[in-house]
Order: structure tokens, then C-alpha cells, then sequence
């Protein structure tokens, strides 16, 4: 799409507000209807979750049964109100594939950053969390699998490190300023592990925060987000 002259890029605190209210409410018919319908294979294998020191129960086929659903409305939602504001699309989103070898170098960075994730975890004692591992292993594994590694990169990087990004980063915040903001807000969400898993999650948002702003890629970092959510499954098998 050209750059048209009359586009009108989103107000920052706008534009935090609207992936916030995408991100929480647009789930939310979805999920009711699907608990309505459900019947007993949406609510079975119940895992109790500690969120802000209270226990909550999640349903590992209904949430990413609705996570699943709800995804491609959330990142259509966002991508029709930068068509109507006719923002550049291409540009904005970073709808751009990058050479193998800068897919290579950003595998290596991430491994870098395994590694420093393992040493920490190994040196502050930090598990994770038995419910996760519970949670993400649940019959059928396949929707979990569906779930994390496909539905979730696509969507959190399209609301973070694409549309969110986009909006940040050519005001006073600067390329810098959007990494750290959309990272920060990014970890929010997350708001269900312990500050020392948040602690590296917000390190990871940084990376792909970089890896976004030096490539221009948000193909690039959908794939190294679903990457680092495909280890889970590999180690929880063991």
C-alpha cells in the first residue's frame, strides 16, 4: 500500500489503550459462548493458577480452545483500524521476510540469551511453575500446542511488536523508548508468573523489542517467540 497522505498514525496513550482493551475483552464473548457449549470436555483437566497471590482456575481446552478463536479477530481488529486511518501497513507492521542469515544471527541471540536464562534460573532457584507445566501438557497437547506456539506469537507479536511498535516509536519515546514501553506491557500480560520469571520475560521482550527495530521484521520475531514457546513441550516430555 503507498503512503497516503492522510494518514493518520494512532495517539500513544491511544494506541496503548486500544491493544490493552483488544488484548482483554475481545476474548471475552468467545469464551462465554464456548463455556456455555462446552459441556465437560472444554472443562476438563482443571489447573489452579496463582495470579496476584490468588488462586484461579483455568481449563487448559477452553482457554486455548479460546485463544485460538480469538486470536485472528484480535490481530484483524487491529490491522482494519490501521487501514482506516490509512497507515502503510507494509511499513508499519514490518511485513517483510529477512535473509537467512539474518534469521541465523537472530537464533544465535536467542540461544545467548537461553543460556543466560538457564544460569539464572540455576542460580535464583527459579522453576517454572508446576500449573504451567500442568496447563500447557494437558490432552489434547495439540491444542495447547496450537495454542502457544502458533496463536500466541502471531498475536502478541502482532499487537506488540507490530501495531503498538509502530505507534511508539516516532514519537518522543524513539526506537529505544518503543522497545522498552512495548516490552514492559508485553510482561503485564504475563502478569500470572512470579516477578523472577517476569524479570526475564521482560529481558526477552527487549530482544525481540531489538530484533524488530534493527530488521524490520515482524515475521522475524514471531518465529523466535515461537521458538522460545516451543521449549516448554520439548522439556516438559522429559
Amino acid at each position: 500500500m503507498d503512503v497516503q497522505s492522510d494518514s493518520k498514525p494512532f495517539n500513544p496513550w491511544w494506541a496503548i489503550i486500544l491493544v490493552l482493551l483488544a488484548f482483554n475483552v475481545l476474548p471475552v464473548p468467545f469464551y462465554l459462548i464456548l463455556q456455555s457449549i462446552g459441556g465437560d470436555w472444554l472443562m476438563q483437566n482443571p489447573v489452579e493458577v496463582e495470579v496476584l497471590s490468588f488462586s484461579t482456575p483455568m481449563y487448559p481446552v477452553l482457554d486455548n480452545l479460546n485463544s485460538v478463536i480469538a486470536a485472528p479477530l484480535i490481530v484483524w481488529f487491529l490491522y482494519w483500524r490501521m487501514q482506516k486511518r490509512n497507515l502503510n501497513l507494509s511499513r508499519e507492521l514490518g511485513l517483510q521476510s529477512v535473509t537467512a542469515q539474518i534469521a541465523g544471527l537472530s537464533v544465535i541471540l536467542y540461544g545467548i540469551f537461553a543460556v543466560i536464562e538457564h544460569f539464572y534460573g540455576t542460580y535464583f532457584d527459579v522453576q517454572m511453575p508446576e500449573a504451567f507445566i500442568q496447563f500447557i501438557l494437558s490432552t489434547p497437547t495439540w491444542l495447547a500446542l496450537l495454542s502457544l506456539v502458533v496463536a500466541a506469537p502471531i498475536m502478541e507479536e502482532f499487537i506488540f511488536r507490530g501495531f503498538l511498535f509502530s505507534q511508539l516509536r516516532n514519537t518522543r519515546l524513539g526506537g529505544w523508548g518503543a522497545i522498552i514501553t512495548t516490552s514492559f506491557l508485553w510482561t503485564v500480560i504475563h502478569i500470572q508468573y512470579e516477578p523472577m520469571i517476569l524479570y526475564l520475560l521482560f529481558i526477552f521482550g527487549i530482544l525481540l523489542g531489538y530484533l524488530r527495530y534493527k530488521y524490520n521484521s515482524l515475521y522475524l520475531v514471531i518465529g523466535i517467540h515461537a521458538l522460545n514457546n516451543t521449549i516448554p513441550f520439548i522439556f516438559g516430555f522429559e
